[in-house]
This record gives C-alpha cells, structure tokens and sequence, in this order.
C-alpha cells in the first residue's frame, strides 16, 4: 500500500475505513473553498455552497467537528464577501 498525505491526513490507498475516505472529501472540499469567491462564476460559487450546506457539512459535523470548523469558516467568509453580496444579495431600489 501507497502512503498518501493529504492535509495532515494520512490514509492508505486502497483502504477499506470509510471514515478516512470521508475525512479526505472533507479536506479536498475544505481546499476547493478557500478559493476567494472572486475568482468563480455565481454558478460555481453557489453550488460549493450548497454542497457544503446539504453534504459536507452535516457528514463532517458527525465524523470530525474540529475539522469541519474550517470548512463552515470558508463558507462564512465567502457569503461576507463584497462578490458574493452582488451577486446573491438583492439590493433594493
């Protein structure tokens, strides 16, 4: 078996522990949302934050709640973010 490092983590290729596969999705979700939102499409930006809301969030909140921190920390700053307010945040007339 082939050792991989991937933030921090340390799984086996070819691994039966779901949980270690589920820490990766995690961490790889965690990378893909320290993008700043600037550089996305609303299309793009809007399905990360779905699929961190509906998906990775709730899996990671059962499996790894110090991990997760970091991921909810990344949405948060993205949604506080002047793009995403013009793109997501109606303005009024």
């Amino acid at each position: 078996m082939r050792l991989v490092a991937f933030f921090g983590l340390l799984v086996y290729n070819g691994c039966e522990n779901m949980t270690s596969a589920k820490h990766v999705k995690i961490a790889d979700m965690i990378c893909n949302t320290k993008t700043p939102p600037e550089l996305g499409k609303k299309e793009s930006i809007e399905r990360k934050i779905v699929d961190a809301e509906t998906f990775y969030i709730p899996l990671g909140l059962e499996i790894d709640p110090i991990m997760i921190k970091e991921l909810i920390n990344n949405i948060e700053t993205d949604k506080r973010s002047d793009h995403y307010k013009h793109l997501f945040v109606p303005t009024r007339n």
